[in-house]
């Protein structure tokens, strides 16, 4: 429970398997103010997070963790206030026993997908530096496995949807169709200019 103005800070915690009436995973109310960072809400019965929101606002800040269901798997009413920020995602987290061992097979797409950045929701926090890989884990137990990166931009001529890639590591080469001009355009972040043409340059097919 969080009530009556309590703020905890839950930062790579991994939430399953519990059950209650009103929040299987957290119950706010009276001004409860919480934020969420790195984190995994997985098989909680529904809603996993509840907020009755009477008296006082209350908040429900969630940035870069799985929450089966997502936002429509959470009961905010009243006063209540969510914040649904930057890099959380809604993708079984492939638990090697949903049951009992927690730890991330190969392949979740919570591996590296953390953020380092716990100061600027903390001053009193230092940021993450120790983890495996290309960035923390969301959830409370670090692999030892790394992301799968390729291009993830469904438009992308070379979309690896078949390989499994979750992270986009700005190899997308963009369709011509873009800018209406043939040739091919390939961008070191993924990212196309005000014209439709990637940043890094183009050539002739």
């Amino acid at each position: 429970h969080v009530n009556w103005g309590a703020c905890p800070l839950f930062i790579n915690c991994t939430i399953v398997n519990n059950s209650g009436i009103e929040g299987g995973a957290i119950h706010s109310n009276f001004g409860g103010y919480f934020k969420m960072i790195n984190s995994i809400v997985w098989g909680n019965s529904s809603p996993a997070i509840y907020d009755n929101g009477e008296l006082r606002e209350g908040t429900s800040n969630i940035y870069y963790s799985d929450i089966q269901e997502g936002q429509e798997g959470l009961s905010i009413n009243g006063e209540a206030v969510l914040t649904w920020g930057d890099g959380n995602i809604t993708v079984d987290p492939l638990f090697v026993d949903s049951e009992s061992d927690y730890t991330l097979q190969d392949g979740s797409h919570c591996i590296d997908t953390g953020t380092t950045d716990i100061n600027s929701w903390d001053s009193y926090l230092d940021d993450i530096t120790e983890f495996n890989g290309l960035a923390p884990d969301m959830g409370a137990l670090e692999s030892s496995y790394t992301a799968v990166t390729g291009c993830t931009d469904p438009e992308a001529l070379n979309y690896d949807e078949g390989e499994g890639a979750w992270i986009d590591d700005g190899s997308c080469v963009a369709d011509p169709g873009y800018n209406g001009e043939e040739g091919w355009f390939v961008s070191t972040t993924g990212t196309l200019d005000e014209d439709g043409i990637t940043d890094t340059g183009n050539g002739s097919e």
